[in-house]
């Protein structure tokens, strides 16, 4: 949503990877689990195309550049050096509060093909709630509740279940269901995720 505007592209390099994209948020959960090396700004970079439309940066400025790096161009030569913590960090800014025992601003990141339900609430926010806990979902007029255990099979057959996927994230489940279905939850909805016992 933000092509076109005075948001920087950016090239960020890790360990293992580079990621080129916009400096909304979006790049750094990926970029960070690897370990930030260095960030260029690309947005004026000499290997884009000569001519950027202003609603397809994709196309004319992070493939060319993208295209170049993996042909042996330096990242040092396509861009100019930023600081690490001059680059966006909101995607996982929105989840980072804990108010009267809720995780605010967090919402849905993705849904599976299960109907599982992946929000962007790192696994290190629910720490100390201890499986067993009860746990109240809130999204507008949706709400649900679930116990935070280690897997969906926890929990009865239709049941809601809160646990951690493999990505590090909170997740909710319904043993055998799809949660997305049951709730209608669907990605970027907002939600407040309480523990309630």
């Amino acid at each position: 949503p933000g092509v076109g505007t005075e948001r920087k592209a950016i090239l960020i390099e890790t360990k293992n990877y580079y990621f080129i994209g916009p400096d909304n948020g979006c790049l750094y959960p990926a970029a960070s689990s690897d370990g930030i090396k260095a960030v260029y700004n690309i947005s004026d970079s000499k290997y884009r195309l000569r001519k950027i439309s202003s609603t397809f940066h994709g196309r004319d400025l992070f493939s060319p550049v993208a295209a170049y790096l993996s042909r042996g161009i330096k990242p040092e030569a396509l861009g100019k050096p930023m600081s690490v913590d001059s680059i966006k960090k909101h995607w996982i800014r929105t989840a980072s509060y804990i108010e009267d025992n809720c995780i605010k601003g967090s919402f849905v990141v993705y849904v599976d093909g299960f109907g599982n339900i992946m929000t962007n609430i790192q696994e290190n926010l629910i720490h100390g709630w201890g499986y067993g806990s009860r746990i109240k979902v809130k999204a507008g007029e949706v709400s649900i509740e679930c116990r935070f255990v280690p897997s969906f099979g926890y929990v009865g057959i239709g049941e809601y279940a809160c646990y951690i996927n493999s990505w590090g994230f909170f997740e909710i489940g319904i043993n055998k269901g799809s949660a997305a279905k049951e709730t209608g939850l669907r990605i970027k909805d907002y939600l407040e995720v309480c523990r309630i016992g």
